[in-house]
C-alpha cells in the first residue's frame, strides 16, 4: 500500500482533477479508492464470467454460486467504500456516477433493493443540488425498475410525475424514456385497465414522434401498439394490429433497416402472429416467406448483440446536458445523433422462434404440410437445446442472463407442445408421447415459474394421446380435472386455458357419446357449459348473444366441433313425446353449420367427421350417385388428412356401396384393404373396434362397421 502513494507518477494521476481545496494529506486516501475501483472492477468481472454457467445450468451447482456470490459481494464492498463511505474527494458528477453504477448492480446482481432505493435516493438528492439532469434522471429511471419490484403503486406513482416532470420541461428524450417505461410496465400485466393505459401512453407517444418528425420512434411505438392488442385478445385485436403494422409499414424505413434489422424482423413477426391468431391460414405461408427473407437479410449485418439490446436514433436530440451520464440508455455514436435502447432477443433467438412460427404456420395451414412442420419444429427444439448450452460466457448481468435462459425454455417448451400437437395430429401417438416424455423435467420447471399455459397443454395433448391409442378411461380422467372446467359465464376474450377447457369439454362428449356408457348421463350438463360459448341464450334470435360477444363463435375450428356434436347427440328416435320428423330436421341442421364451418376453416379432419355422419345417418342403406358422391369426398378428405382410422372407415364404407350394388369382388378388396390399415393402429384402438363391431348402433351415433370415432378435438 505504501508503494501507492510513494510513486510520484501514481500521485500526480491520483490527483489529478480532484476538487479545489483538496489537501496533499488526502491523497492516500485517493489512492486507495482508485485501488478499490480497479478491484471492483475485477471482481465482478470475474464472477460475470461465471453468470453465463449459473444461468443455464441444468443442475444447481451450489459451488460456483457460492463462488460467485462470494467475487459479486467482494467487488460490490470495494464499490461501497469508494461511492457510499470514502466519497469525500469525488466531484458531484463523479460521485454521482459511482452511485448509479453501485445502484445499478445492486439492482442486477442481488435482492438488496431496499439498499438499491436508499444509495439512488442519495444520488438524486446529489443531482438536484448541482444540478445533473442527465444523471438525476437515469437515477429516477432506475428507481422506477428497483420500486416495481417492491412497490408497484409507488413506482407507477412516481413514473407518472416523471412523465409530467419531463413534458413540462421539453426533455424530449426523457419523455420518450418515461413513457417507454410505462408501457414495459403494462406488457407485465394482463389486465383490461393495464392495456388501455399502455394504448394511451403509446398514442401520446405516436403524437410526439410525428409531430417532430421521428420516423423510428413512430415506428417501434406502432409495433409495440400492434403487441398490446395481440395481447389483448379483444374481437376486433387482430384488425386494430394489422392498423398499427400499417402504419409502422408507411414510412421508409431503408435506412432504419440498415442500422437496426431489428425493426423488420418484428413487423415480420407480428404480420405472421396476426394471420394465426384468427384461425385464417390463407396468407400464412407468404408471411412465413416474407419472414425467411427479412431473416436472411438481418443475418447479413452485424448490428446485433448477445443481449438483445438495440438503439433507434432520435432526431433533432442533441443536448448533452440530458444525456451525457445515463448508464447506456442512450448512446451518442459520434455522428450527433442520440440513440436509445430497446431491449429485445438476440439474433439467434429470432431464428430460433422463426422455427416455431414457421412449423405452426404450415401445420395450421393444411395437414398436407405436417411432415414439413413436424422438420421445422425438430429443427427448432434442437436449436434450443444447442442455445441453453452456450459454449461461451457473456458479459451480461446474471440477472439478464437468467431472464434469457427462462425465455428460452419458455420457447423450447412451446416448441415441444406443437411439435408433440402436429405427431397427434397425425395419428403418430408413440412419437408424440415420446416428444413429451423427454421434457418432463422442463414442463415441471414451467409449472414452478408460474407458466401454466403451457402446462395445461402438455396434459392436454396427454389427454389425446391416451384418448388416439384407447385408452379412453384415463383421457376421461385428464379431461375431467378441475383444470379443464368450465367459468360458469365465458369471457369475452377467450382466455387460452378456456379454449382448452372447451376442447377437453367436446372430447368427453365425443367419449361418452354412446348411451351405455356409464358417464354418459353428464352429456346434457356439459352441453349446458357449452351452449353460451356458441349459440344465442335458449336458442331465441332476439336474445342477447353470449356467442357473439366471445371469440369462439368467429372459430371455424371450434364452431364445426361443437355443431357436430349436437347433430351425435341428436334425440332418441323411438322417444314417443318427440317428433322424429324435428329431429331429423334439426339433426340436418347441426351437420349444415358443423360442415359450413370446417370447410371456412379448411379442416379435411372435421369436414371427414361431418361427411361420415351425414352417411351413416341418411344414406347408410341407401344405393345412389349421391351416397356414391358422399363417400368419393370422405376418401378426398381422408386422403388429405393422411389419418389411419378414418382411413378405414372411409374403406369401410367404400366396401359396404359396393357389397349393396352387387360388386362383390371389388367390395372384398376394399374391405381388406381397411383391414390392412387397421391392424396398423394401436392395439387397444383395434380391440376397441373389434368389440364394437359386435355391439348394436344406436340411432343418432357414428358407426360405420363398426369404426367408432375415437380422435380427439
Amino acid at each position: 500500500m505504501n508503494s501507492l502513494g510513494s510513486h510520484p507518477s501514481q500521485g500526480n494521476a491520483a490527483t489529478a482533477g480532484l476538487p479545489h481545496g483538496v489537501s496533499a494529506t488526502t491523497r492516500m486516501s485517493v489512492d486507495q479508492q482508485l485501488l478499490l475501483l480497479s478491484l471492483s472492477d475485477q471482481y465482478i468481472n470475474e464472477a460475470r464470467t461465471m453468470a453465463t454457467e449459473i444461468a443455464f445450468s441444468q443442475t444447481d451447482n451450489v459451488g460456483l454460486v457460492t463462488q460467485y456470490s462470494k467475487l459479486m459481494a467482494t467487488g460490490l464492498t470495494c464499490l461501497e467504500m469508494v461511492a457510499i463511505k470514502w466519497n469525500h474527494t469525488f466531484r458531484p458528477r463523479q460521485l454521482a456516477t459511482l452511485q448509479l453504477r453501485y445502484a445499478t448492480l445492486l439492482f442486477e446482481e442481488t435482492e438488496n433493493l431496499s439498499n438499491a432505493e436508499e444509495v439512488l435516493g442519495k444520488g438524486i438528492a446529489l443531482c438536484e443540488r448541482n444540478h445533473l439532469l442527465d444523471l438525476q434522471y437515469s437515477m429516477q429511471h432506475l428507481l422506477v425498475r428497483v420500486m416495481s419490484k417492491t412497490n408497484l403503486r409507488a413506482s407507477i406513482k412516481l413514473l407518472e410525475a416523471l412523465i409530467h416532470m419531463s413534458s413540462t420541461c421539453q426533455h424530449t428524450p426523457w419523455m420518450y424514456a418515461f413513457r417507454f417505461l410505462r408501457v414495459s410496465i403494462c406488457f407485465r400485466f394482463q389486465q383490461n385497465a393495464e392495456i388501455a393505459t399502455a394504448l394511451i401512453n403509446l398514442k401520446v407517444l405516436l403524437d410526439l414522434s410525428r409531430n417532430r418528425g421521428d420516423v423510428t420512434i413512430t415506428t417501434i411505438t406502432a409495433l409495440l401498439e400492434a403487441q398490446v392488442h395481440l395481447h389483448a385478445r379483444s374481437s376486433d385485436a387482430i384488425d386494430q394490429a394489422q392498423r398499427a403494422l400499417a402504419i409502422a409499414r408507411s414510412h421508409q424505413l431503408g435506412d432504419l433497416i440498415e442500422e437496426a434489422p431489428q425493426i423488420l424482423l418484428l413487423i415480420q413477426i407480428l404480420d405472421l402472429a396476426c394471420s394465426l391468431d384468427p384461425f385464417k391460414y390463407a396468407q400464412s405461408r407468404s408471411k412465413m416467406d416474407a419472414m425467411q427473407v427479412a431473416l436472411d437479410a438481418a443475418n447479413e449485418r452485424g448490428q446485433w448483440t448477445r443481449s438483445g439490446t438495440f438503439y433507434l436514433p432520435i432526431e433533432g436530440s442533441s443536448d448533452t446536458n440530458l444525456t451525457q451520464e445515463t448508464n447506456e440508455l442512450f448512446i451518442s455514436p459520434g455522428n450527433g445523433k442520440l440513440k436509445l435502447a430497446f431491449q429485445w432477443i438476440n439474433r439467434t433467438e429470432v431464428v430460433d422462434l422463426f422455427y416455431l412460427l414457421s412449423g405452426v404456420a404450415l401445420h395450421c395451414k393444411s395437414p398436407k404440410h405436417s411432415h414439413m412442420s413436424e422438420s421445422l419444429l425438430s429443427e427448432g427444439l434442437k436449436r434450443t437445446e444447442a442455445d441453453l448450452n452456450p459454449s461461451s460466457p457473456s458479459n451480461s448481468s446474471l440477472s439478464t442472463q437468467i431472464d434469457q435462459a427462462h425465455w428460452l425454455k419458455q420457447l423450447r417448451a412451446s416448441i415441444v407442445t406443437r411439435l408433440a400437437l402436429v405427431q397427434c395430429a397425425r395419428s403418430n401417438w408413440e412419437a408424440a408421447s415420446h416428444t413429451l416424455r423427454r421434457t418432463n423435467k422442463l414442463m415441471k420447471f414451467m409449472q414452478a415459474h408460474g407458466e401454466q399455459q403451457i402446462s395445461l397443454l402438455a396434459s392436454y395433448l396427454n389427454g389425446v394421446i391416451h384418448q388416439g391409442v384407447g385408452r379412453l378411461d384415463l383421457a376421461l380422467q385428464i379431461y375431467q380435472s378441475a383444470h379443464f372446467a368450465l367459468p360458469a359465464t365465458p369471457s369475452p376474450t377467450n382466455t387460452f386455458g378456456e379454449t382448452l377447457a372447451l376442447l377437453a369439454s367436446m372430447n368427453m362428449l365425443l367419449l361418452i357419446s354412446s348411451s351405455s356408457h356409464s358417464s354418459h348421463h353428464l352429456a346434457p350438463s356439459l352441453f349446458n357449459s357449452l351452449r353460451p360459448y356458441f349459440e344465442d341464450k335458449y336458442d331465441r334470435p332476439e336474445a342477447t348473444s353470449s356467442a357473439s360477444k366471445n371469440l369462439s363463435a368467429s372459430n371455424d375450428h371450434l364452431q364445426s366441433s361443437y355443431f357436430f356434436l349436437r347433430a351425435l347427440y341428436t334425440i332418441d328416435r323411438s322417444s314417443p313425446q318427440h317428433d322424429s320428423n324435428f329431429v331429423i330436421t334439426d339433426t340436418k341442421r347441426h351437420l349444415h353449420k358443423s360442415l359450413q364451418a370446417a370447410k371456412r376453416a379448411s379442416d379435411p379432419q372435421l369436414v371427414t367427421l361431418g361427411l361420415v355422419q351425414m352417411h351413416n345417418m341418411f344414406f347408410a342403406d341407401m344405393v345412389g350417385q349421391q351416397t356414391e358422391d358422399t363417400v368419393k369426398a370422405i376418401k378426398e378428405n381422408v386422403r388429405e388428412t393422411g389419418d389411419l382410422l378414418w382411413a378405414s372407415v372411409a374403406n369401410g364404407l367404400v366396401a359396404g356401396i359396393m357389397d349393396r350394388t352387387g360388386r362383390n369382388e371389388e367390395a372384398l378388396n376394399w374391405l381388406q384393404y381397411g383391414q390392412s390399415i387397421v391392424g396398423k393402429l394401436p392395439p387397444q384402438v383395434q380391440e376397441t373396434l373389434a368389440a364394437a363391431r359386435k355391439a348394436p348402433t344406436s340411432g343418432g351415433e357414428v358407426d360405420v362397421d363398426g369404426d367408432r370415432p375415437m380422435h380427439a378435438c
